[in-house]
């Protein structure tokens, strides 16, 4: 379940790398989108910038994942189930906010992945707990809105929420209530807590 903790520097700089990827990754998108949104002779005249954009956005999403598994704390098991929709998708949990708001204690922010017709398509969400009684209790989970977030495809958000509710969820949730990640968190909060005095 625990993957390699980088150093705070060497994630720092994994991190800015994922955040400029998946920017690359969305402007690829809108150019794409620009290129076909035409009638259907200019289609035509694009189809070899459309091809070599999508050839490069498929690129830039093996290099997010690679990022992302070298940045994640945790690879999240998959639960086993009688059907899913999404069978041989992968899930991250890339980073941890444990500074508390109004609405939670503790906010954790995931990928998660599918290969559909050969192309790995990718989404990240944030997935919102509160205290009660020394454990963390799920409070939900909703679409990130973190610099990587803006990389993320907008439609796969509502594809994926019930393969992360059915074969993630509980996994997610047994992570942040186990020793391990208590742990982490405690060690978190100390660094806030340092940065906040400084």
């Amino acid at each position: 379940m625990k993957i390699k903790s980088l150093g705070n520097l060497e994630r720092d700089k994994v991190m800015d790398q994922l955040i400029e990827l998946c920017a690359q990754h969305s402007e690829q998108n809108r150019a794409i989108n620009k290129l076909t949104n035409v009638n259907s002779q200019t289609l035509l005249l694009n189809k070899k910038e459309i091809e070599t954009r999508c050839k490069m956005q498929t690129e830039l999403r093996e290099l997010i994942w690679a990022s992302v598994q070298e940045a994640s704390y945790y690879k999240v098991p998959r639960a086993t189930t009688k059907y899913s929709k999404h069978p041989e998708s992968n899930c991250y949990i890339v980073d941890i906010d444990v500074e508390e708001d109004d609405m939670s204690d503790l906010e954790l922010h995931c990928y998660i992945d599918s290969i559909e017709g050969g192309i790995r398509h990718f989404n990240f969400f944030r997935v919102s707990f509160v205290i009660e009684a020394g454990m963390f209790d799920y409070d939900g989970f909703f679409k990130s809105a973190r610099g990587y977030g803006a990389g993320s495809e907008e439609e796969f958000f509502h594809r994926f929420s019930n393969t992360i509710g059915e074969t993630y969820l509980d996994n997610i949730v047994s992570v942040v209530n186990s020793a391990t990640f208590r742990m982490l968190y405690r060690n978190k909060k100390m660094e806030l807590a340092t940065l906040n005095v400084n």
